[in-house]
């Protein structure tokens, strides 16, 4: 026995069984015809955007302000510097916002620091401790330098990679990496405004630039 809850149960009888499916060729050509009437004005419209629409001038070269800037440039050899990382291997860890984001991060610092300091950012850092992203599931390259603004970032020989979430790790250059607290003032982090930087199209991670 069905004891019905919240609805109540209806009988009908059919009117009609003839019905069934026998339009269905008219209901085609009408929706064929909406589709072509709506894809001619689209095109019509485009037309009279056109109209509207002033096309952008080109802008006349100045060969001399061309001239200043080099034909080509590699930061992998940069003033027989080499700004560019080497290839790091995320593992399963779907860390890879995290990689590119510190690696933008450590060329910026070796370019600041004209090479003087060997910065290597701690990828687990951001993964384990970060709270604007996802760690091994995801993230965004904003979110990170918005943690690395308001929080900073400990190097690599502080917390290693490992290619999984390791949440609150005991490690030797701190008495706990991740607490309530956020990150020790008082060990050696790296913040995104020490080197001025100015974020993109998303802009929270620097907003007070």
């Amino acid at each position: 026995v069905i004891k019905p809850q919240n609805y109540s149960c209806f009988v009908a009888t059919k009117d009609s069984s003839s019905q069934k499916h026998s339009h269905q060729s008219t209901l085609l050509s009408q929706v064929v015809r909406i589709r072509q009437q709506d894809s001619d004005g689209v095109r019509q419209q485009s037309k009279d955007y056109e109209k509207i629409v002033t096309p952008v001038q080109p802008v006349p070269s100045d060969p001399r302000h061309i001239a200043q800037f080099p034909s080509s440039l590699d930061w992998s050899n940069y003033s027989n510097f080499d700004y560019v990382e080497p290839v790091q291997n995320q593992g399963e860890c779907g860390s890879c916002y995290a990689f590119a984001t510190l690696g933008m991060m450590e060329a910026r610092y070796s370019l600041a620091l004209n090479k003087t300091v060997d910065v290597s950012l701690s990828v687990q850092d951001i993964v384990s401790c970060s709270y604007y992203t996802q760690g091994c599931f995801g993230g965004h390259g904003s979110t990170t330098s918005q943690w690395m603004r308001d929080h900073g970032i400990v190097s690599e020989k502080c917390f290693p990679y490992q290619q999984i979430e390791v949440y609150s790790p005991e490690v030797k250059c701190s008495t706990k990496l991740c607490g309530e607290a956020g990150i020790d003032k008082d060990r050696h982090t790296f913040y995104a405004q020490n080197i001025r930087y100015v974020g993109g199209f998303y802009g929270n991670c620097s907003e007070e630039a």
